[in-house]
């Protein structure tokens, strides 16, 4: 649980070098973002997915944030469908 603390503090110390506003929401997994709403009420913004992904040596991270009407294959699911 360590390393996940470290790598989360240096995502937001880069969000606050770069001088990026940001509210943090913490939440559970939720599969479906009408279940993702229910942590947001209230709050002003754009509906988005944001997701946290990693290699499975996890020695690359990658941040990725979408619209969320947008659907997200991930590679291990494209491979499988081939």
């Amino acid at each position: 649980m360590e390393k996940i603390t470290n790598d989360f503090e240096k995502v937001i110390a880069v969000l606050n070098q770069l001088s990026i506003s940001y509210e943090l929401v913490e939440n559970g997994p939720v599969l479906l973002t009408e279940q993702a709403d229910n942590f947001i009420v209230g709050i002003e913004g754009v509906r988005t997915k944001i997701m946290f992904l990693t290699n499975k040596k996890k020695t690359k991270y990658y941040l990725l944030i979408m619209d969320d009407q947008k659907l997200f294959y991930p590679m291990k699911t494209i491979v499988a469908f081939r």
